[in-house]
């Protein structure tokens, strides 16, 4: 057999890392197995048809294993990975019980929130605890305000407010507050249709900072933009008749993330590939996949659900193979500057942070270095100058969350990273 050839799709994803520096993201489209892919089965280094996935800050996996109603993590480079919820691979309805958990989103202090699919419920599991409680849903199937059903993924925003994609019949969105006993519907909940106060099956929901609700309207084939306190939505991608695979066209989606600049990225699993639009754009980029259903490096038996994690790397949960798959993220300036993943002078820690943190110089006298430090938002814009401490502390608690560009200019060398201030 010959060697696989790899392929480097350039997408359109921009990144300002200094001014007049644009970090152009591509993907390696050969994926690298991290967690299962050894048949499907419930051992500790099996899974059994994977759902939701979420990499926290640590580089750990956390994935809804559907089909044995648990949910594994996996840490960096492991070859087995540990159930964290989930006491009973038969499933049940108990409070250390799951039945088809279909997604997962974990928090800054690792609890745990679980769409708990069958038992029409979210249920939130605290570090080393060995059972969950509920903070939504739980009281059956039904469209009442304190109920969910089938409920397919959960958003959790920076209030800790927990959004919910609460399935057919119901196709809506229903928002739970902290500490709630019922919900709201901020998207849908007007019958199964098209039109645009209507959602059909929904499978996944994205919150951005500003309070946009982007919602993966799998049965309309589209991708759908709710803005705060509106009554309907509007198309942003896809949206077409389910006819053929044109790059303006959806099928079967099961995933939304839309990053701090407004590309959007989609799991269309009827194609077997993952799509990336830019903000206006008409049509999509095929990112990975694309190539047809199978269990090559380059394709997926059936996606699911995807994560982008702080890097760009992007993990795919390829359902019926039993895997979670790692694409790479490679980072390119157009300017010459080192690329923003291939700093040698320093690093960041905490990343992510609350607000303050230091940084760490790599075998560097810095004391005889004149350095300069500017930090850029998401968008380029150059905030205040910084200086540094005999700790090396930053304070930036006072900025909005998101994403930014630490630039430390020493010895006529120009080094960028990034953090994420929670």
């Amino acid at each position: 057999m010959k060697p696989k050839t790899r392929l480097f799709v350039i997408a359109s994803f921009l990144l300002y890392c200094s001014t007049g520096a644009i970090a152009q993201i591509t993907w390696d489209t050969v994926g690298i197995t991290v967690a299962g892919g050894n048949g499907q089965g419930l051992n500790s280094n099996q899974l059994n048809l994977p759902n939701g996935i979420f990499v926290d800050s640590k580089g750990n996996i956390f994935i809804a294993d559907a089909g044995n109603n648990r949910v594994q993590k996996w840490a960096p480079g492991a070859k087995i990975g540990i159930t964290v919820a989930g006491d009973s691979i038969q499933g049940g309805s108990a409070a250390n019980e799951l039945n088809d958990p279909t997604n997962i989103v974990v928090d800054s202090f690792g609890n745990l929130f679980i769409t708990d699919q069958s038992n029409n419920r979210i249920q939130k599991w605290m570090p080393g605890v060995d059972s969950g409680i509920t903070v939504a849903g739980g009281n059956g199937p039904g469209n009442k305000a304190n109920q969910l059903h089938w409920p397919a993924d959960v958003f959790l925003d920076g209030s800790n407010n927990i959004f919910i994609c609460d399935g057919a019949p119901n196709n809506r969105i229903q928002k739970w507050a902290t500490g709630a006993d019922s919900g709201i519907t901020v998207a849908g909940g007007n019958g199964n249709g098209s039109k645009a106060n209507q959602l059909s099956g929904p499978t996944s929901v994205y919150v951005d900072k500003t309070g946009n609700i982007f919602i993966d309207d799998a049965g309309n084939f589209r991708i759908q933009k709710w803005a705060p306190g509106t009554d309907s939505g509007k198309t942003i991608a896809g949206g077409k008749n389910f006819t053929g695979y044109s790059p303006n066209q959806l099928a079967f989606t099961n995933g939304v993330y839309v990053d701090s600049i407004g590309n959007i990225f989609i799991a269309d699993a009827g194609w077997g590939r993952v799509l990336e639009w830019t903000p206006g754009a008409d049509s999509g980029i095929t990112i990975v996949g694309g190539n047809g259903w199978g269990s090559n490096a380059e394709q997926f038996g059936y996606l699911t659900y995807f994560f982008l994690d702080k890097n760009y790397n992007l993990y795919v949960s390829d359902n019926w193979n039993n895997r979670v798959q790692e694409f790479k993220a490679i980072t390119k300036t157009t300017t010459g500057i080192s690329p923003i993943n291939a700093n040698s002078y320093f690093d960041i820690y905490p990343n992510p942070t609350l607000g303050v943190f230091n940084l760490r110089f790599k075998n560097q006298n810095f004391a005889n270095d004149k350095i300069n430090i500017t930090i850029f938002d998401a968008e380029g814009k150059m905030l205040a100058p910084m200086s540094i401490g005999a700790s090396n502390e930053i304070d930036m608690s006072g900025k909005p969350k998101g994403l930014y560009f630490v630039r430390v200019i020493a010895g006529g060398n120009e080094y960028v990273a990034k953090v994420a201030v929670q």
